[in-house]
């Protein structure tokens, strides 16, 4: 059981002898007389690294580049089309020592003639902010700012 405690719950041992009410010199002796039964699964820590190995397989740094770089697709976009975690990309980002300056100007590279033609064609904004990466209220934005086709009119009074 004090295995157990330290092991799972990552309590300290001074924290263990307070939970089960002994001393910490009681648990200290008791640690060290009884070694610590093997782990039943891998650890957190490999389990992180089998992610990053999963993100890093899936992502090379050319590709994450293109995605993260040029296209200015959030972590998360990435994250969500590479099957991992977002976790997993921000330690590609440091990684690859991959930088953003300045504010994001994705949208900007939308073509708003696309756009425009999307949402005449009856798309809704949440069906062209998951195609295009963009945030829902990115696309509604952009619908209010230029006069896009499809918008519902603004309550009146």
């Amino acid at each position: 059981m004090l295995h157990r405690l330290i092991r799972d719950e990552c309590l300290t041992t001074a924290q263990a002898a307070r939970h089960l009410g002994v001393s910490h010199d009681a648990v200290r002796f008791v640690l060290q007389e009884q070694p610590a039964p093997p782990a039943e699964a891998k650890s957190a820590k490999w389990e992180r690294g089998a992610t990053v190995r999963r993100a890093r397989a899936a992502l090379p740094r050319d590709k994450f580049a293109r995605l993260y770089l040029d296209e200015y697709r959030s972590l998360k976009w990435i994250a969500e089309h590479a099957g991992v975690n977002v976790d997993a990309v921000k330690v590609l980002v440091c990684e690859y020592g991959m930088k953003r300056d300045g504010k994001a100007t994705r949208w900007r590279q939308i073509d708003l003639d696309w756009l425009r033609d999307q949402r005449a064609a009856g798309r809704t904004c949440r069906e062209l902010a998951e195609e295009t990466g963009l945030s829902l209220g990115m696309i509604s934005y952009l619908g209010r700012r230029h006069d896009l086709p499809g918008r519902r009119p603004a309550p009146k009074g």
